[in-house]
């Protein structure tokens, strides 16, 4: 990750794990791109063809969102950053985290993604949706935390 995390790591602090988007995150663009083109080939090509380029946006913004957000623990701290032209950050050391939140549907337990909300003291609250195996990345994120002293 020759990244936002590595640029912006102190001295001495290593990126234990990172995380990313789930691919899943792609499904509804594509989805709606190929019901656009089988509506636009059996049915309406107007709508299909709207349907087609609503579903390519939704494809391009997917990528983007997954290419562009960088998920990490590192030996002192929870980094998060979001953004491709508005960079959104959050960094929250371990010691600052209240608690960690996952939410997963049914989907979401099938195909090993879902939602992690990072709670801070005061009023630190971070929501990543779509992570991939947000379990996993909580787990080493607490584990990380165990090992400092309070």
């Amino acid at each position: 990750m020759a990244s936002y995390i590595r640029q912006n790591l102190m001295d001495g602090e290593e990126v234990v794990d990172t995380a990313s988007i789930h691919w899943f995150v792609y499904v509804p663009g594509a989805i709606l791109t190929g019901a656009g083109l089988w509506a636009s080939a059996f049915f309406e090509q107007t709508i299909g063809m709207l349907m087609f380029v609503m579903g390519v946006f939704l494809l391009v913004r997917a990528l983007i969102i997954r290419r562009t957000t960088e998920i990490a623990v590192t030996s002192r701290r929870v980094m998060i950053k979001k953004g491709l032209i508005r960079r959104i950050t959050m960094e929250m050391n371990h010691g600052r985290i209240e608690s960690y939140n996952v939410d997963q549907s049914i989907l979401g337990r099938i195909f090993g993604y879902g939602t992690l909300v990072v709670n801070g003291t005061g009023t630190g609250h971070e929501v990543i949706e779509m992570i991939d195996n947000p379990l996993e990345f909580r787990r080493k994120a607490l584990e990380v935390a165990d090992r400092k002293p309070a």
